[in-house]
């Protein structure tokens, strides 16, 4: 996903804005979200695929949530429910759509 920095010109944020093709990490948990489940879930699955898949990329606990987040955004994937993670607490349980 583009970015452009405040200090940008206007142009710089209009072509960030341009800008909708998704990063592989971003395809990958897509293809996680054909499934719906918890951030806590998809965490769980990514690392353990980037374990044993050489191709996906690394990437952080955090990073995977906000990649998450940024398909959200972006109408990629979206809330279908609730459930309990492992703690006990409610979690938004999300699906690519």
């Amino acid at each position: 996903m583009a970015h452009a920095r405040m200090t940008d010109p206007s142009t710089s944020h209009l072509a960030a804005a341009s800008v909708k093709n998704e990063t592989l990490t971003q395809r990958v948990i897509l293809d996680f979200l054909f499934v719906p489940m918890t951030d806590e879930e998809l965490v769980h699955y990514y690392k353990q695929a980037q374990a044993r898949i050489d191709t996906i990329p690394r990437a952080s606990d955090s990073g995977i949530r906000s990649r998450r987040a940024e398909l959200t955004r972006d109408f990629k994937v979206f809330a279908v429910g609730y459930k309990k993670t492992k703690s006990g607490r409610k979690a938004i349980v999300w699906q690519a759509g």
